[in-house]
């Protein structure tokens, strides 16, 4: 999959394209380092591939400190937050985890119908409808 942060991924004789990890992004966007991305993209793109890639890009953080955001839930390390400002057909509502191996956070886009974290969680994972137990890190 194409992917160049900052530069074109595909350079041909007469034009370049920008791509990040295989979706072609506006110039604009790759022309710049996804560090120097502005999260107000994420209000003015209709694309809704666009959307997830500068999700991707901006990361957590830096949207939750630049958008207006309300935190719906916390528990433990898993925190829920709607983006206050409509961009889509329904509201932008994130779920921040950190995988339990690596420590590494991940930032997940889910339906705005959740309403806690471990509800959002298990419908990342599809198993919603089927009873399961999870185990705890202690």
């Amino acid at each position: 999959r194409a992917h160049a942060d900052g530069r074109p991924a595909v350079i041909l004789p007469d034009e370049q394209w920008y791509f990040w990890h295989g979706v072609k992004i506006p110039d604009a966007w790759g022309q710049l380092s996804s560090e120097h991305w502005r999260p107000e993209w994420l209000l003015e793109t209709n694309n809704a591939e666009h959307r997830r890639v500068l999700l991707q890009g901006l990361g957590y953080e830096r949207i939750k400190s630049a958008l207006p955001t309300t935190i719906l839930h916390t528990d433990r390390d898993m925190e829920l937050v709607r983006v206050a400002q409509e961009v889509d057909v329904e509201p932008i509502v994130l779920l921040k985890v950190v995988c339990p191996s690596t420590q590494r956070p991940y930032v997940l886009r889910v339906p705005p119908q959740k309403t806690t974290c471990e509800a959002a969680r298990r419908w990342t994972l599809s198993t919603e409808q089927q009873p399961m137990e999870f185990l705890r890190e202690t």
